[in-house]
């Protein structure tokens, strides 16, 4: 997924599952955490960081943080052939 963040860069997220008709996705950290980002959060801004770059930001919203950005649309490129089970959607 192709995003359009708060800097005006756009950044990619790869290896994501997204669920198109819904009106917000969720973007797990620990996937971030497992390809060595770091997270730092305080004043109701949460920073991923690599190394010394900022990748995305998110600011603090009902107790759930918001990319600070957009989907640039038209960005999904790769569709999964493999059919799984809906308890397999939930399985890493």
């Amino acid at each position: 997924m192709r995003f359009k963040l708060h800097d005006g860069h756009e950044r990619v997220i790869k290896n994501v599952r997204l669920v198109s008709d819904l009106k917000r996705n969720l973007i797990s950290l620990s996937e971030f955490d497992k390809q060595g980002y770091v997270f730092k959060g305080e004043n109701g801004v949460l920073k991923v960081l690599k190394g010394s770059m900022i990748f995305m930001k998110g600011m603090q919203k009902n107790g759930l943080y918001s990319l600070i950005g957009a989907l640039v649309m038209g960005s999904a490129a790769t569709v999964s052939v493999i059919r799984l089970s809906k308890t397999e959607l939930w399985v890493d």
